[in-house]
């Protein structure tokens, strides 16, 4: 069976030769592929096209970058860098997907778990550092 448009999710394109400036909050997806400079913020996922340009701070569940981007990126779960992105400042992910080719200059953290608190630190920093699997 095949799926019609009605049935796919929603989508908000923002087109070529569109230039936004502000703050846009949506649970639906975003298509970013023209210039947008401010806040974006999606509960769902995020698309920056090859000839997109988007400055400011941007929120999403997940997201593919194919163009270029400056400002801070949070990205609640998988974060895909396709070989043409280039990427500027702080990045924020729980899992990363790097082509070769795309480039980031900047500071990038992947959130692989829990972090412990200050006030849990053990004595030996190493040890705290060092992962521990259980087989079973």
């Amino acid at each position: 069976m095949h799926s019609t448009t009605a049935d796919a999710p929603p989508v908000t394109t923002l087109s070529d030769n569109t230039l936004f400036k502000g703050t846009y909050q949506s649970e639906e997806s975003l298509r970013v592929c023209g210039r947008t400079v401010g806040k974006l913020a999606t509960q769902n996922h995020l698309a920056i096209a090859q000839a997109a340009v988007v400055q400011g701070t941007v929120r999403a569940q997940e997201a593919v970058v194919a163009g270029t981007f400056y400002g801070d990126l949070h990205v609640e779960d998988l974060l895909v860098l396709t070989h043409t992105a280039r990427m500027s400042g702080q990045i924020k992910t729980g899992r990363l997907r790097m082509d070769e080719g795309a480039l980031i200059l900047g500071a990038c953290e992947i959130r692989v778990g829990t972090v412990p608190s200050v006030t849990a630190r053990s004595a030996d920093p190493v040890q705290e550092l060092t992962p521990s699997f259980s087989v079973g």
